[in-house]
């Protein structure tokens, strides 16, 4: 036997069918909110057994949220970079245990295992006595997961592992090789299985002992439900399904199971919730008010152990959906927030404003964020920059994989436009605001970058311009100047006058870039940490060092408000700074508590409060208040509806 001590702590459709999830903000800190809207991909939601009104979702993406009411409100702990499928002791529940990770105070902070557990599981009895698998070994701890001694090696892949609720001596392991059985706590393990319909039957198993008898056991593959009545030897099919990607027995009545079907691949590609009250004869559907036509993986669920009526399930991409009738009725819940990839304030009415979400479409809400619901747009693609026609803000369009949507109803309904011979994704659009039929889309290709250009409100396309750089972070129109526009690519700013064929370039480099037009036109851009700032639309620069504490920071976003002279917001991946004197002196405006969004987070100004800024990360939305501002927005919408370019500042 091996043994470890662990040592040091470390402190992400169809429309939703206008189903409505009431939000209620998650406060950080004073001045900081997180806004929605609800989404994500929860790989593992737990709820704590002695308090049911609190449960934990990890996402894919490494976020943790923590919700202290039944889900109705959330808080986000961050992205725990290791972590796993979570596992709560049944009689400590702040003990959790996750990947490599372990947390002690219900989930806020985190240390580091000496081992990386696949899965782990408590015993019931005594649980400071957890196994744990980590793909071809089996591990035990005695002491909370202090030391672990590696009990058993295979020579196969471990699927997974379960242990028995009445009898703590009998685990069971699902192997790519068969099923192995200890009756002694792990010391010593018997390969059950006699019969093998085929050789893959054991691959992507899923093992569950009943918890009210030993010998009964659960089993989920590539084929189906299954159940064995002795101990695994020989098994009887209950439910056809190639991807039955979770189950879970009622521990009071082993009659009683849950299943999700995740078979997005069939001929049939159904995805259900199923159910059976007499232990496998009969299964019902119970999919009332889950949007499973998007054919979203159903990843993991979970039941309330005092009230089996109640249950969680986490659903790829639309989060995490609540039922408190057995599965009668299922409700959006709030406990994990979505990325955000941009946000529309819409000039005429205050708190409405949309956002695009990958493979969620256009999500809009009417209350600033305590509330959303989908807008009529095909999803199951990648949405990017979301602008609106300065002239006519009932005409807007929004990027996506293959193009772009277009609406005419301020996003009532939408309609898809693909670009003849178009790869890659288009990132980025922008109208001309003086002819609001001349539209530019940017577009990241694996093999360059492309400027596409329309003179005749989208009826023709033709690329304008290829360069070497897969990225097109802005297309900005001056306000002032017709015909002038700006370009930031990665690989540096160009700029055209005059509706002329030809750019040049006029800066080398670029993380972010935006401009600020009002006697002049003000020209800002950053680079390896640092700022840059043009009096003369590009001929010239200048370097204003940030003095900020940090070596080369990435910036994010350059966002300038309307109304305010000098003053200049960038947005780093922990702090948000300001300047009033065009970056002479920087002061901090806030830390952030969350992760920023993959590179691309940015800030926007509520324009009926540019106090209010918005900033997108893997969390969703968070609102700041900077308080030294004094909005002159909120009584002047219809000045903002003739200037305000959300575009100028998109990532």
């Amino acid at each position: 036997m091996t043994t470890g001590k662990g040592t040091g702590y470390m402190k992400v459709l169809i429309s939703i069918l206008l189903i409505t999830c009431w939000l209620y903000s998650d406060s950080f800190a004073q001045g900081i909110n997180l806004i929605g809207p609800p989404g994500n991909s929860p790989m593992s939601v737990v709820i704590n057994p002695i308090n049911p009104e609190k449960i934990l979702a990890l996402c894919y993406d490494g976020n943790l949220f923590i919700s202290n009411d039944g889900g109705i409100s959330t808080l986000s702990v961050g992205q725990i970079l290791g972590i796993g499928k979570l596992s709560i002791n049944p009689q400590n529940p702040d003990i959790i245990f996750g990947g490599n990770k372990q947390s002690t105070d219900g989930g806020y902070t985190w240390s580091t295992l000496s081992i990386s557990g696949v899965q782990f599981i408590f015993n019931p009895f005594n649980p400071v006595i957890v196994y744990a698998h980590d793909g071809f070994s089996i591990w035990k701890t005695f002491d909370n997961g202090t030391n672990w001694t590696n009990i058993q090696s295979f020579s196969s892949w471990v699927n997974s592992i379960s242990i028995s609720a009445s009898d703590t001596n009998i685990i069971y392991s699902t192997n790519n090789d068969g099923i192995y059985r200890s009756t002694d706590a792990g010391n010593s393990w018997e390969k059950r299985t006699d019969y093998y319909p085929t050789e893959t039957w054991f691959l992507n198993t899923n093992i569950k002992v009943n918890p009210l008898n030993p010998e009964s056991v659960f089993l989920t593959n590539s084929f189906g439900l299954y159940k064995s009545y002795n101990a695994g030897k020989t098994w009887n099919f209950l439910l056809t399904k190639t991807y039955l990607s979770d189950f879970i027995i009622n521990p009071k009545d082993s009659m009683e199971i849950y299943v999700l079907d995740s078979d997005v691949y069939s001929e049939e590609g159904s995805v259900n919730v199923f159910k059976t009250t007499d232990g496998g004869a009969a299964f019902l559907k119970i999919n009332t008010g889950l949007p499973l036509e998007f054919s979203p993986y159903l990843n993991t669920v979970d039941m309330n152990l005092q009230n089996t009526m109640e249950l969680y399930i986490g659903i790829d991409i639309l989060g995490t959906y609540k039922t408190t009738n057995g599965g009668e009725s299922w409700q959006q819940t709030n406990l994990t927030y979505t990325p955000v990839e941009d946000i529309y304030f819409d000039p005429d009415s205050a708190g409405h404003f949309l956002t695009s979400v990958n493979y969620l479409g256009i999500l809009k809400t009417t209350n600033a964020g305590q509330s959303w619901y989908s807008m009529n747009i095909n999803p199951s693609l990648y949405f990017g920059n979301i602008t609106f026609d300065n002239m006519n803000n009932s005409i807007g369009y929004v990027c996506n994989t293959f193009g772009y949507d277009k609406t005419t109803d301020k996003g009532i309904s939408w309609e898809r436009k693909h670009l003849t011979d178009a790869e890659g994704t288009f990132w980025s659009v922008a109208i001309d605001p003086f002819d609001s039929r001349h539209l530019m889309l940017g577009q990241r290709h694996s093999l360059g970058g492309r400027l596409w250009e329309s003179t005749d409100d989208g009826e023709t396309w033709k690329v304008n311009i290829e360069f070497n750089s897969n990225v097109y972070r802005q297309i900005i129109f001056s306000k002032s100047i017709k015909g002038l526009v700006f370009l930031a690519t990665e690989k540096g700013i160009f700029k055209r006058n005059n509706y002329d064929e030809s750019w040049t370039k006029i800066y080398s480099r670029n993380n972010c870039f935006t401009l600020k037009e009002d006697t002049s036109i003000v020209l800002f851009t950053t680079s390896s940490g640092r700022f840059y700032i043009s009096m003369d639309l590009g001929k010239s620069w200048t370097n204003k060092e940030l003095k900020l504490n940090q070596n080369n920071p990435y910036i994010y976003d350059i966002a300038v408000p309307e109304y305010f002279g000098n003053i200049v917001y960038i947005l780093l991946d922990s702090a948000v700074y300001k300047t009033d004197d065009n970056g002479n002196e920087w002061f901090k405006v806030t830390d952030l508590p969350v992760s920023l969004n993959n590179g691309y987070s940015f800030i926007r100004f509520n324009p009926f409060d540019s106090s209010l800024l918005l900033i997108n990360t893997y969390m969703g939305i968070i609102e700041i208040k900077d308080s030294t501002l004094v909005s002159v927005a909120s009584d002047n919408h219809h000045a903002i509806k003739n200037d305000f370019h959300l575009s100028q500042n998109f990532p």
